[in-house]
């Protein structure tokens, strides 16, 4: 098929079906995801493939930029401790638990590492519509859950450094001087746009959002291409996300983010779940469905009972399960880490499948669960 029609066919089919996945409490993203699915099965594929693997390896680029720009460090700052605590003790036993069971099936140490921290990471955006729904975002859970969906984004970053670092060192021969210019030289960029704080913009008056939005997109490809010389190129996004926010003058702040959600999610993000879904390899499911399995199972376990031991004396033990169920809710950042491993063959195909599969059925099942638990105990009356 063309590949403008497949593209065309694909955005408006997307529509329809995001639309309706947004009343189920499902982010319209996973509509794409679907479609890839399908057009693996039926076997529709757009011409010029490497113009499509181009478009869509650029909106993983993307998606981490807006990772990094979302990143928001002096946020860290304003969390209490008590759930910067929280976040970690329930992140890593729940990574611990995750990367026993890959272990125990065989998978190895630093794929099971990797893996392990980036299939415990929060899926917030699924979990603010049904906050908002129930009017607990300023409660006690709600403030918890979405503190720590925050603080979170550290292990997502974590998992994504980690996997991209084996990436590189996967794909080419080592050379040293390639590695330190390619890692060091955004690096130290981002320090020195973390340290002038917005004054580079500001001392220019900048007066229109587009010259904020031309600035990004000239850092953005700028630092993948310097980063690419190491081979990690999802380093250099995150950086170049992390540099532009400490550029923008706050009055702009919203609008530049806006903007980029556009790009990285709307434009480019709907491209990069579809090649996710396009990629798998579905009859691995049928001969490995206890993978799959290991890999949905092990992190919601974890996440349900350290979410509830961790804040159980603050919330009580409903509020504390529901909270360890809202918090095995998952979706993009697995999905971009396991891409960045399988597109460099440093994972197979079977283990690629369930990791991409068991986010899609936490994203899908584990939403209704905590909403059934909400219900079920009324804990939306509860405004404490």
């Amino acid at each position: 098929m063309d590949l403008f029609l497949w593209l065309g066919l694909m955005f408006a089919t997307s529509l329809v079906l995001g639309l309706l996945f947004e009343k189920m409490k499902i982010p319209w993203l996973f509509a794409p995801l679907v479609l890839g699915i399908v057009a693996n099965l039926v076997n529709i594929r757009p011409e010029h493939i490497s113009n499509f693997n181009f478009l869509a390896n650029l909106g993983m680029d993307f998606m981490l930029f807006i990772i990094g720009f979302k990143l928001g460090l002096e946020e860290f700052k304003k969390l209490g401790k008590e759930i910067i605590k929280d976040t970690l003790v329930i992140n890593t036993a729940a990574s611990i638990v995750g990367i026993i069971a890959l272990l125990a099936l065989s998978v190895s140490p630093i794929i099971s590492l990797i893996a392990g921290i980036a299939i415990v990471t929060v899926g917030e955006e699924v979990l603010v519509p049904i906050l908002d729904g129930f009017n607990l975002i300023k409660t006690k859970m709600g403030t918890m859950l979405i503190g720590i969906g925050v603080f979170d984004d550290i292990f997502e970053v974590t998992a994504i450094i980690l996997a991209g670092t084996l990436v590189a060192s996967a794909s080419r021969a080592p050379n040293i001087k390639l590695d330190i210019v390619g890692i060091l030289v955004p690096v130290i960029l981002t320090l020195i746009f973390l340290y002038t704080d917005g004054v580079i913009t500001r001392s220019r008056n900048m007066r229109k959002v587009e010259h904020l939005i031309l600035i990004g997109l000239s850092l953005f490809f700028v630092y993948v291409a310097i980063a690419n010389l190491a081979g990690a190129a999802g380093l250099g996004a995150i950086l170049a996300g992390i540099s532009l926010k400490n550029l923008v003058p706050n009055r702009y702040l919203e609008k530049t983010e806006t903007t980029f959600d556009m790009i990285s999610y709307v434009l480019f993000g709907p491209i990069f779940f579809a090649w996710v879904g396009m990629s798998l390899d579905l009859k691995s499911i049928l001969v490995y469905p206890v993978l799959t399995g290991v890999l949905y199972i092990a992190p919601m376990l974890g996440k349900v009972f350290f979410g509830w031991l961790t804040t159980r004396n603050i919330l009580g033990d409903r509020k504390a399960w529901s909270l360890g169920m809202g918090l095995s809710v998952r979706f993009s950042t697995q999905l971009v880490v396991a891409q960045l491993l399988f597109a460099s063959k440093t994972i197979s195909a079977p283990l690629f499948t369930a990791i991409v599969m068991s986010s899609a059925i936490a994203t899908l099942v584990n939403p209704f669960l905590m909403i059934g638990m909400i219900n079920h105990w009324g804990l939306y009356k509860n405004k404490a």
